[in-house]
């Protein structure tokens, strides 16, 4: 039996997920409502009032508050964070093999990535959401993603979805990387 984790790092949106999981998931998927990072403890994030999805740890640029204006209004709101391998150690949670992992946290994927070395290390699939422009303060680039995940064994193989700028530029997308079988 096959066991998925869903996570929401909004406090808000926790209940709606957990009601998905329940009613979906047929005992395989499991909500928690916590953030990942590169250790344990809490911090802020910045809901955004507008647009909950780009809600992020990262406080939003002038950047992206240009392409996007529903980024301008947050309210802060402290969030459990703890790192992937610490989560997975403690949990019941077995992986199994060819395991993939979608992260997509607003400019957080190095740190959640460094929090999470084991874990990658037994993905087969890692498909990560990478911001081209500067969307939030402090955000990792593609190339640390990249150096992150080389190191770990994956391959670069393309994007999925982009999403661009009205003068054509691509803002972000959400990138492949695979892991040769063994």
């Amino acid at each position: 039996m096959r066991r998925f984790c869903a996570l929401s790092r909004c406090p808000a949106h926790f209940t709606q997920l957990r009601a998905w999981a329940d009613r979906e998931g047929s005992g395989c998927i499991y909500a928690f409502n916590l953030a990942f990072g590169e250790h344990a403890g809490t911090d802020e994030m910045f809901e955004h009032v507008d647009h909950s999805p780009s809600s992020s740890i990262l406080p939003s640029t002038a950047v992206s508050h240009t392409l996007y204006p529903q980024t301008r209004r947050h309210e802060s709101v402290e969030i459990k964070i703890d790192s992937l391998d610490e989560f997975l150690m403690r949990s019941e949670i077995i992986l199994v093999p060819e395991v993939l992992i979608k992260l997509d946290v607003q400019g957080y994927e190095d740190r959640v990535i460094r929090g999470g070395l084991s874990t990658f290390a037994a993905a087969r699939v890692c498909i990560t959401e990478i911001d081209f422009d500067s969307l939030y303060d402090g955000q990792c680039s593609f190339r640390d993603v990249w150096a992150l995940l080389d190191r770990s064994g994956f391959q670069f193989r393309g994007n999925l979805d982009q999403t661009y700028a009205p003068d054509g530029h691509a803002v972000s997308a959400d990138s492949v990387f695979v892991r040769d079988a063994k």
